[in-house]
């Protein structure tokens, strides 16, 4: 669930070009300058890139059982997941709102109505995508603004290949340490969580739920709670306490999507064709540093496991 408050901070970017456009000319329309200015590159993404495109080309790091490339995905995951983990707002009741988020809540309301709704923003910023990757555009998207992509083509080139987590050097997740996307949906478990898992208090180790499932998507290097445990995994994070081992890998490396969609921070784009616009400047960074690990021109390992295997080259597995 995407709160109001979380749906604010997704546009905020924008919404500060807009109200800068108004105060130099609000005689012309704002919404289509704003519009014009969100397709902008952001050069800290072009930065990214650049990064990890030297990182994947240099072959001192062949022989690495983690290349350092895959570090420095896995530390900017963690900052992304760190991000989401308490951005639901079922976690606090309305009254402990702080006023500066109302205030800026309703002034965007006021000024851009159409903007706050699911449907407006997603014309223009897509939806409906697993966390880091690209989004599918919007069967309405602006067709003056952005080139077709279909969710048929999307799905056709988002082709993930099976990696068993027993091929691994370490098949587990250090919590507080590894980047997992989950977060608390509720105070009370929360708060239950913590209290039951604070050695501080117990003295006993973490408490995993039993029908939680965790799978790692890779080349993101981010781990996913599924079905159930967000609390108990929570708490596992904030305690620095507790080592579930993976259930499932899920690796993305060499799926034809990263060959056709990337992105410069303004616009996410399909054969170099804008199709909406980037909403979260940080996945789009991680997008871009992945996109270097495919197209890398020698194998590159994580945990031990060649992720960018080429089908022709038996020799390419465990290191």
């Amino acid at each position: 669930m995407v709160g109001i408050f979380s749906m604010w901070k997704r546009v905020e970017r924008l919404q500060h070009r807009v109200s800068e456009l108004e105060k130099s000319n609000s005689s012309l329309n704002w919404i289509e300058k704003a519009l014009k200015k969100a397709g902008e590159p952001t050069s800290s993404v072009i930065q990214y890139a650049r990064i990890g495109k030297r990182l994947a080309e240099d072959d001192r790091f062949l022989d690495y059982e983690t290349h350092p490339l895959m570090r420095v995905i896995s530390v900017t995951t963690r900052s992304w997941c760190d991000r989401q983990l308490m951005n639901d707002d079922r976690l606090a009741p309305s009254e402990l709102e702080c006023n500066s988020e109302r205030f800026w809540y309703e002034e965007l309301k006021t000024n851009a109505d159409s903007w706050n709704s699911s449907e407006a923003f997603s014309r223009f910023y897509g939806g409906c995508h697993e966390p880091l990757l690209p989004p599918r555009q919007s069967e309405a998207f602006d067709k003056k603004l952005f080139h077709e992509f279909s969710r048929k083509e999307y799905d056709r080139l988002l082709v993930p290949s099976d990696l068993s987590p027993s091929r691994l050097t370490d098949d587990t997740v250090e919590l507080g340490v590894d980047a997992i996307n989950c977060a608390p949906w509720n105070y009370d478990r929360f708060f239950d969580s913590m209290e039951r898992n604070d050695p501080s208090q117990k003295g006993e180790e973490w408490d995993r739920c039993p029908a939680s499932s965790y799978v790692m998507t890779l080349p993101f290097c981010m781990t996913a709670v599924h079905s159930t445990g967000n609390h108990a995994t929570v708490s596992g994070i904030l305690l620095h306490t507790g080592r579930p081992k993976l259930d499932r890998i899920d690796n993305y490396t060499m799926s034809p999507m990263f060959d056709r969609v990337s992105t410069d921070g303004g616009t996410w784009q399909i054969d170099g064709k804008p199709y909406c616009y980037v909403s979260d400047p940080l996945a789009a960074k991680i997008w871009e540093l992945c996109r270097a690990v495919h197209q890398s021109p020698y194998p590159i390992r994580y945990r031990g496991v060649v992720v960018n295997p080429n089908p022709s080259d038996n020799n390419m597995g465990k290191a």
